[in-house]
Parts: structure tokens; C-alpha cells; sequence
């Protein structure tokens, strides 16, 4: 079962690239990137106004700086989908 879930994992990873590719002709990075991690954003800001104990400034310098870091990685590769092939 566990070799099942992850061929199916990997199939839906895949197709994302095709998809990605796909978004990147109708729009530029900038734009896809930018309501891909405003969904995100609106998805998690619920939880995070919900949480209980509040953030503190390290939570929020860590999770900044991560997050910095993934939105770069994600601008890297999704430019980089821009011109070649998936």
C-alpha cells in the first residue's frame, strides 16, 4: 500500500511541473507566483490568528527568513520552468 501511495504522490508531483508550464504561458512568474502564495497565505492566516499563544518576534524572524528562502526556490524554479521543458 505504501508503494501504491507513493507512485500516486509521485504522478501528482509530476503533473504539477505540466501544469506550472502550462499557467506560465497565460501569465508571467511574478503573477503565478504571487497568487500561489497569496492562496497560501489565506489558507494558513486562519490558523494563525486561531493558534492561542501569541508568535514571538524569533517565531517570526525564523519564519520569515523561511520563508523568504522558499519563495525564492519556488521563483528559481518556476522562471526556470518558463524555459525549458517539464
Amino acid at each position: 500500500m505504501a508503494d501504491l501511495a507513493l507512485l500516486v504522490l509521485t504522478l501528482f508531483w509530476g503533473t504539477t511541473f505540466t501544469f506550472v508550464k502550462g499557467v506560465l504561458e497565460l501569465s508571467s512568474p511574478g503573477v503565478f507566483l504571487a497568487a500561489r502564495f497569496g492562496v497560501a497565505v489565506l489558507v494558513l492566516l486562519p490558523i494563525a490568528l486561531a493558534r492561542r499563544a501569541p508568535l514571538g518576534r524569533h517565531f517570526l524572524r525564523r519564519g520569515g527568513i523561511l520563508g523568504l528562502l522558499l519563495f525564492a526556490t519556488f521563483a528559481f524554479q518556476t522562471v526556470g520552468l518558463r524555459f525549458t521543458t517539464p
